[in-house]
């Protein structure tokens, strides 16, 4: 399987700026909505008071989203589809039926991953569309 593709590169991306994200800013507080496209709510208060610190250089990476919601279930996503539907490791009936059967406990059972459908598994999407059932 060529995973070529598959590679990121610094150069592949527009890397944030201290004038893209003032620019960001300045949008966001034209109209709000858009701070769901740049992921801002509004300009930081430490930008505006120190003449030091700016959040570009200044904070960590934000794991919650960078790897939980993001790459983390990309990656989970074609690693099913190598071990099902190249490798065939184990089949898909077979991974539902063990999500059914595992003990999640009983404060967990709410949480319980949804069963992953083939066409959902084989979409070219980067989510397996789970939530608690």
């Amino acid at each position: 399987m060529d995973v070529s593709y598959l590679q990121f590169r610094e150069a592949q991306f527009v890397l944030r700026t201290k004038a893209g994200h003032s620019n960001q800013c300045d949008q966001v507080e034209r109209v709000p909505d858009n701070g769901i496209i740049y992921g801002i709510n509004r300009r930081s208060d430490l930008c505006v008071r120190s003449r030091y610190y700016h959040v570009i250089g200044g904070l960590p990476g934000d794991a919650m989203h960078d790897v939980l919601e993001g790459v983390l279930q990309y990656e989970c996503k074609e690693m099913l589809k190598v071990f099902i539907n190249e490798e065939s490791y184990f089949r898909l009936d077979e991974l539902n039926e063990r999500i059914r059967d595992f003990d999640y406990g009983y404060y967990n059972d709410k949480n319980k991953p949804s069963p992953i459908s083939v066409k959902t598994l084989n979409s070219n999407t980067n989510s397996l569309k789970q939530k608690g059932i």
